[in-house]
């Protein structure tokens, strides 16, 4: 589910401070940072609306906020473990939109574990932000925390079941924590492009925790 205006060049025009600015990736990044905090209200309870219309059971509430300064294209999504409920995963995000879903368990006694990929659109790039949320997260348990991932690679790295393999231990490894971020080139291509994509996953305790995911740029995103 879509939320939020998106933030163009034509947005930028109806700002003084950028009427005859150019609208570079950078400024609409920016830009639509800038705007975040206006909309999160809204989205929150947008997304309390879904989770209440879901009612109990183990979940994770999935925000992402596209900063990045163009299109997020949907690559693919994995499930480990878990549905997507009622609202499908959106296909594009626009520059500064949210894209919202509700991730749910699939058995009585099972939890949630899976992750999304998209590509941005300056310069083609395959994004991973990942979640595990078990079926059990609390103060007293220390082998079952909610954890998330995030990575940056060439478009098609995570086309492989192999890689995607990879990063299913990564999201639930002995490393693996609460808040997750990557920034990169791609890795395997650093010389194309003269900024970093970074990604940041954040998620909660709890069996029903809010899922953070931001995408921006390195130049935008501190």
């Amino acid at each position: 589910m879509i939320l939020g205006p998106a933030v163009t060049s034509a947005t930028l025009k109806t700002d003084a401070r950028y009427r005859d600015a150019k609208a570079t990736a950078t400024l609409l990044s920016s830009y639509a940072l800038e705007q975040r905090g206006s909309t999160d209200f809204e989205v929150m309870k947008v997304v309390n609306g879904m989770k209440d219309e879901y009612a109990s059971g183990a979940s994770t509430l999935l925000r992402v906020f596209n900063a990045s300064g163009g299109r997020l294209f949907l690559r693919s999504d994995v499930h480990w473990h878990g549905k997507v409920w009622k609202y499908p995963l959106d296909l594009v995000i626009e520059n500064g939109q949210w894209s919202i879903a509700l991730v749910v368990h699939a058995a009585r006694f099972e939890g949630v574990a899976g992750g999304i990929v998209y590509r941005t659109e300056e310069v083609p790039t395959d994004i991973f932000c990942g979640w595990d949320v078990p079926f059990w997260d609390g103060p007293f348990s220390s082998s079952h925390k909610n954890t998330v991932c995030a990575e940056i690679r060439k478009p098609g790295h995570y086309d492989a079941e192999t890689n995607l393999g990879i990063m299913r231990n990564l999201t639930n490894g002995g490393g693996a924590s609460a808040r997750a971020e990557h920034t990169g080139k791609a890795e395997e291509r650093p010389f194309e492009v003269d900024h970093d994509y970074v990604a940041v996953v954040l998620t909660a305790a709890g069996t029903s925790p809010v899922t953070d995911i931001v995408i921006g740029r390195s130049d935008t995103l501190q």
